[in-house]
């Protein structure tokens, strides 16, 4: 009876947990938008923390969004994406998140309103993804306010004391007519850390006066409310953005006060933007190494680079040293043997501080065009680059790029090794070919083309086994005399 009990209780235990362990968890949920919902209100009102929310192609929504679900997800067809056009004369926002890690991607933005205060996006949560989405701004309020494409700020009206940290905004498009593209204000002590990357903005325009007279916008601007003073410490990356017929960045007179401004703009094109590239009177530093700003020269500064000609950077602005073309070009640089131009082309990256050297002695080999120093910035640690240079003149079959580091040569293979004058070389930071030995994102490579030293062979058509045939067969001949020479010495001995 005992063991028959005991054996109804086990099977009751495992099917208690068998019943735990199948309940179902609840399932996030696609909404539809138009479908089940009219309004993409609607579906926000209706979701729970996990859901999408996914708009029709080409679906046009004249709505003001407010999102205070944590976790949603706003998405379209990126092929022929929604757009959300809000045209009513109010304060709000088009889209205002209130939620956490809420993820809004691939829309088309437009602030048609001409209210002072408002923008296409407020973001006032951690966390929060804005990408691939293109803003478009018109029709906006004349004066001097904050009108940003995208406003990243502490909390909501009347309780600004939110942190807000691990804000992405990538891969926009940001035009029209704005103050700002992205405005990143503090109200309180609040800080603020986010990072904005791969964004393009272009002709930002506004006109302060209401006179028609419009003046050139700014991509980012890094303040409080009322761009005068730092509230909170703001912690920002803005990496590989491209600024285009807008000023850069601008950071207003800081206070005192403030426990930090940490910003880092590295990787990023600062094309036409009239006067400045950045513009900091906040009295902290920002390093904004590893730009390209519109000219090989680099940007001016009346004092440190006073023959610069690219875009302008006030004091303040750590840029040295900065790319010598944009991303999407090669870097060309004459030999130190005056043999012509080498271009350097890399499949990720940018190339900084690229000179011609001249090459130490190596025994058995030859450099012909000499050695290059440069850097490879603005990559992802660890990541491989292939290198594709462009001599100006072909290099024998077996040339290798030696590399001269701490007294010590090696080489690495060009995988182009086809005797023109392409070479392919890989290069992995941190790793091979990359001489700080730090994966950091950025590769050292002081080398060269270096072909091996002929020995009289390599110019002749003739084969290297018929040039050497005789000598073989002399040395065989050799070989064999002194051995008979030894075998009949030890028989005469016997």
């Amino acid at each position: 009876m005992k063991k028959t009990l005991s054996i109804l209780f086990a099977l009751a235990l495992v099917l208690s947990f068998s019943l735990v362990a199948t309940t179902p968890v609840a399932a996030s949920t696609d909404r539809h938008v138009p479908g089940p919902y009219a309004t993409i209100q609607a579906a926000i009102d209706d979701a729970v923390p996990g859901d999408t929310i996914i708009v029709a192609a080409g679906h046009i929504a004249e709505e003001n969004l407010i999102i205070t679900t944590d976790g949603l997800t706003l998405t379209t067809d990126a092929s022929d994406p929604a757009t959300i056009r809000y045209q009513a004369a109010t304060t709000s926002s088009v889209v205002d998140i209130r939620g956490e890690g809420v993820i809004l991607e691939s829309f088309i933005i437009e602030r048609n309103n001409g209210v002072s205060g408002t923008q296409a996006i407020n973001v006032r949560r951690s966390n929060v993804i804005v990408r691939d989405t293109t803003i478009i701004g018109s029709d906006n309020f004349h004066g001097p306010n904050v009108i940003p494409g995208i406003h990243l700020t502490t909390g909501d009206p009347g309780s600004y004391d939110i942190p807000l940290a691990g804000v992405v905004l990538k891969d926009n498009h940001i035009s029209g007519e704005f103050c700002y593209g992205v405005a990143v204000t503090t109200y309180t002590d609040a800080p603020i850390e986010a990072s904005i990357e791969g964004n393009t903005f272009t002709g930002l325009v506004w006109d302060w006066y209401g006179d028609g007279d419009f003046r050139l916008g700014w991509g980012v601007l890094i303040a409080d409310t009322a761009h005068v003073f730092f509230g909170g410490s703001i912690y920002l990356t803005i990496t590989d953005n491209t600024f285009d017929a807008v000023h850069g960045i601008y950071m207003p007179a800081g206070d005192p006060a403030t426990p930090l401004l940490d910003v880092a703009a590295h990787c990023n094109s600062f094309l036409g933007t009239g006067d400045w590239g950045i513009y900091n009177l906040s009295g902290f530093t920002v390093d904004a190494t590893f730009n390209w700003w519109g000219d090989a020269s680099g940007p001016y500064h009346a004092t440190l680079n006073p023959g610069g000609t690219g875009n302008a950077v006030s004091d303040n602005v750590e840029f040295d040293p900065w790319l010598q073309a944009d991303l999407t070009e090669p870097l060309s640089v004459q030999t130190s043997t005056d043999t012509g131009q080498t271009s350097f082309t890399p499949s990720h990256g940018g190339i900084a501080s690229l000179s011609s050297v001249k090459a130490p002695s190596l025994p058995s080999v030859t450099f012909p065009h000499g050695m290059f120093s440069f850097q490879i910035c603005c990559l992802t640690p660890g990541q491989t680059v292939t290198l594709i240079v462009n001599l100006p003149e072909p290099v024998p079959v077996g040339t290798v790029w030696w590399k001269y580091d701490n007294g010590r040569w090696y080489s690495l293979p060009n995988r182009n090794d086809n005797g023109n004058n392409i070479m392919v070389i890989r290069l992995t930071d941190g790793g091979t070919g990359d001489s700080d030995g730090m994966a950091d994102g950025f590769i050292t490579d002081p080398g060269g083309p270096g072909n091996p030293m002929t020995v009289g062979w390599e110019g002749s058509p003739a084969s290297k086994s018929a040039l050497l045939w005789p000598w073989i067969a002399l040395l065989a001949a050799l070989m064999g005399g002194a051995g008979l020479f030894v075998w009949r010495r030890r028989r005469s001995e016997i």
